[in-house]
C-alpha cells in the first residue's frame, strides 16, 4: 500500500513572515491557518499567538516545557471563532532555535498539545454540516532556511506516528476567492416544551440546518455543477477581472452568491406545536463570507457558505441562551409574552489581515465597545495599527417595532406562521393563486381573439 505524503504549499511572503518574526523575537509559537484539499494543504496565514510567547513574568518562552496549555488553547479557540468559513487551524508552528526539534524524541510533546487543541476546536464548533481537520500539521522552523513539517492523523484512536510533509515554495501567488452572500431572517420557530431549557441552541440549529440543506446557492448568478472546480469556472477568458479583483490585491477575488430556500415546516407540525404558545423569533440580516482556494470544488464551496450561516447563528443564539438558563419552565410560561425575541442581533466587524485580507470576525453586542474588541484582537494577533485594517461594519441590525412582533397580534391558529422568509423566495417560487390568475387572463385573451377573428371572417 502506497502512502501519499501531504504537501504543504508556502509562498514567498510566508517565508518573509517567518524571517521577520525570527529576527524580532528570536522564538515564537503560533497557528497555521489555511485550507486542506485531499492531501494538499494551502497556507493562508500564519498567526502568532502573543499571549503564548511570554510567560507570567513577561519573559520569552523558549521551550514547550514552559508553554501554558491554558493560554494556547484559549488563543486557538479565539482565533478559530473569528475565522471565516473555509479557513481552519491546520496546525501549529514553532519558530526559533530555543524550541525542541521535531524529531522522534520530542514528537510526543507536540502530540500532547495537538490533541488538546483539536479537542478544544471540535467542541467549539457545531457538528451539523461537518467540521474539523482530521490531520494536524506541526511546522518547526529552526531557521528561515530549515523548515521541517510533519503531520499526525487524529482519526486514529491512539495517534503515534508522525508522517513527513513535503514543503513546496510556490513561485506564483495562490488565488483565493471570497464568497459573499446575505439573507434577511424573519423566522419563527415553535419550541417544544421539553426543549425550553435543555439543548435549546441545538434544537434551533437543527431547524435552521434543515433549511440550509434544502437551499440552493447561486454563484455569480448561476447554479454551478457541484463537481466543477472554481478555477475551471472562472477562467481568465471569461472571468471579469475588473469587476471582482481588488485594485491593490490582484490575488483576491470577491464573488457574490445568492441563497434560496423553499423549506417550510409542515402545517400539522405547526398546529401541534403552536398549542404550546411558545415561540422563538430570529429576525435580522445574516452575512456569510467564505474563503475558498481555486482548487476547491463547488460542492465544498456551497458547504462552506451554508456552514458559515450555521456558525453565525450559533454565536447569536448562545448570547441569548442565558435567558433560558436563568429561569425555570414555570417562570417562562408565567410570562405574559411567553416568547423570546432574538431580533437585537450583534454586529459582525471584519478585520482585514494582509496580504490576502483574511477577514477575522468579531461579534459586537449592543452594550459592547467597538474599539475594546479591536484592542483585544491587537493583543491576540499582535497587529499594528489595527484600526486601519477594520472594514466597514457589514452587519446591519434590523430593529422592528414591537407592535409588529407576532405575539402582539392575534395568536389564533389561523395565523400564518412561516418557517422562513428570504428575500428572493417569492421570486423563485410563485404561488398557486398567481399561476391560476395568470392562466385565466391568458385564456380570456385567447377567447376574445378567437371571437374577433370569427366575426372578421363571417363579414367577408
Amino acid at each position: 500500500m502506497v502512502v501519499m505524503h501531504r504537501e504543504l504549499h508556502l509562498e514567498e511572503h510566508h517565508i518573509r513572515y517567518i524571517e521577520s518574526n525570527y529576527n524580532i523575537d528570536g522564538d515564537s509559537v503560533g497557528f497555521v491557518l489555511g485550507q486542506s484539499i485531499t492531501n494538499q494543504d494551502y497556507i493562508f496565514q500564519f498567526v502568532k499567538a502573543g499571549s503564548i510567547c511570554t510567560n507570567a513574568g513577561g519573559d520569552l518562552v523558549t521551550s514547550f516545557n514552559h508553554v501554558s496549555y491554558h493560554a494556547i488553547l484559549t488563543a486557538a479557540k479565539d482565533v478559530y471563532s473569528g475565522l471565516p468559513s473555509g479557513m481552519t487551524v491546520l496546525g501549529i508552528f514553532t519558530n526559533g532555535p530555543g524550541f525542541c526539534k521535531l524529531d522522534r524524541e520530542n514528537e510526543m510533546k507536540y502530540l500532547k498539545i495537538i490533541e488538546a487543541i483539536n479537542e478544544a476546536l471540535t467542541s467549539a464548533a457545531p457538528n451539523l454540516l461537518g467540521c474539523g481537520n482530521p490531520e494536524f500539521l506541526v511546522l518547526n522552523c529552526e531557521s528561515c532556511k530549515n523548515i521541517n513539517c510533519k503531520s499526525v492523523d487524529l482519526r486514529n484512536k491512539h495517534p503515534q506516528e508522525f508522517s513527513p510533509v513535503d514543503v513546496k515554495i510556490e513561485k506564483e501567488p495562490t488565488k483565493w476567492y471570497h464568497m459573499e452572500s446575505a439573507i434577511n431572517l424573519d423566522y419563527v420557530i415553535p419550541l417544544p416544551y421539553q426543549d425550553v431549557r435543555e439543548d435549546t441552541n441545538l434544537y434551533l440549529l437543527n431547524e435552521f440546518n434543515n433549511i440550509m440543506r434544502s437551499s440552493i446557492v447561486l454563484i455569480d448568478g448561476e447554479l454551478r455543477p457541484y463537481f466543477s472546480k472554481l478555477k475551471s469556472i472562472f477562467k481568465e477568458d471569461t472571468f471579469n477581472e475588473t469587476k471582482y479583483t481588488d485594485k491593490n490585491e490582484n490575488d483576491v477575488k470577491t464573488i457574490q452568491c445568492e441563497i434560496y430556500s423553499s423549506y417550510d415546516l409542515g402545517s400539522n407540525e405547526i398546529d401541534e406545536i403552536l398549542t404550546l404558545d411558545y415561540l422563538v423569533q430570529l429576525r435580522g440580516r445574516l452575512f456569510s463570507r467564505a474563503v475558498c482556494h481555486e482548487s476547491l470544488s463547488i460542492q465544498d464551496v456551497v458547504h462552506y457558505i451554508k456552514y458559515d450561516y450555521l456558525r453565525t447563528l450559533l454565536t447569536r443564539i448562545q448570547a441569548y441562551q442565558c435567558i433560558l438558563r436563568n429561569c425555570n419552565v414555570e417562570q417562562i410560561y408565567a410570562n405574559t409574552e411567553k416568547n423570546i425575541a432574538l431580533h437585537q442581533l450583534p454586529r459582525r466587524i471584519l478585520i482585514q489581515l494582509p496580504p490576502y485580507k483574511i477577514p477575522i470576525s468579531l461579534y459586537v453586542y449592543p452594550n459592547d465597545q467597538f474599539y475594546k474588541s479591536i484592542d483585544m484582537t491587537d493583543i491576540l494577533l499582535r497587529l499594528y495599527k489595527p484600526s486601519e485594517l477594520v472594514e466597514v461594519d457589514m452587519e446591519q441590525i434590523i430593529d422592528t417595532d414591537e407592535s409588529q412582533l407576532p405575539w402582539n397580534q392575534s395568536q389564533s391558529k389561523q395565523n400564518t406562521v412561516k418557517a422562513i422568509h428570504m428575500d428572493q423566495c417569492k421570486q423563485l417560487i410563485p404561488s398557486n393563486q398567481f399561476i391560476l390568475y395568470t392562466s385565466g387572463v391568458i385564456a380570456l385573451i385567447i377567447l376574445i381573439f378567437a371571437i374577433l377573428l370569427h366575426q372578421l371572417y363571417s363579414e367577408k
